[in-house]
């Protein structure tokens, strides 16, 4: 979407690209601002506090934080949790800049709400998914939403995964308890489908392939 700005626009942007350092709980939504992910992972949450609670949504590189914010409740604090997953880049733009660019460009704003439903809807689907799937499954199709950020190699039968998250953090993801996460992954590795690599988790570069095959079974 900020890709797709015309070249004119591209000063209200930042152009120094803040960094959020892995398993950093951060807020936002108390700024009058809306940030533009360049690379990494994020997960808004709900908890108490500071304290990490029950994943919301995923954000990758390529997504927009607080724009629905700046488009329906300009002016308002509304803070939000947040965990980076990895390493995380972003550039800021005002949110009375953001408002403007949609209210000049139609086409724009038009892409901008269609960007926003789909998401609605992933955030929807996941927070049905994490409260329904079996244990199994909600972990595969984290890891494949993982998977999707690391680079293509053709020539590469593992696929490192860009993001270091620790288990504690995948179990709380997917709403279950660390020993139940483990157990799940450590059978997955025996079955050839995942190694462990400097702390890291590897997969197959069929993972979604095999570990769906595997899920049929098991139904």
């Amino acid at each position: 979407f900020i890709r797709g700005l015309p070249r004119n626009n591209l000063p209200t942007i930042t152009p120094e690209a803040p960094e959020i350092s892995a398993h950093q709980i951060f807020f936002f939504g108390g700024q009058r601002q809306v940030f533009y992910i360049e690379s990494g992972l994020i997960a808004t949450c709900f908890g108490r506090g500071d304290t990490f609670d029950r994943m919301a949504s995923l954000f990758r590189p390529g997504n927009l934080l607080g724009a629905p914010k700046a488009v329906l409740h300009p002016g308002k604090d509304m803070p939000l949790m947040a965990l980076a997953l990895s390493p995380v880049s972003f550039r800021v733009m005002e949110e009375a800049a953001f408002v403007k660019l949609l209210e000049q460009d139609k086409d724009l704003k038009l892409k901008y709400l269609m960007s926003l439903a789909k998401h609605h809807e992933r955030q929807i689907e996941g927070l049905l998914v994490c409260g329904v799937d079996p244990l199994p499954l909600r972990l595969a199709k984290l890891l494949i939403v993982l998977l999707e950020l690391v680079p293509e190699d053709a020539d590469a039968a593992w696929k490192r995964l860009t993001i270091d998250a620790r288990v504690s953090e995948v179990a709380e993801l997917i709403h279950a308890t660390r020993p139940a996460v483990s157990k799940v992954l450590n059978a997955w590795e025996k079955q050839g489908f995942l190694r462990r690599q400097d702390g890291r988790l590897e997969l197959t570069c069929d993972f979604p392939e095999r570990i769906r095959e595997l899920l049929m079974q098991d139904e």
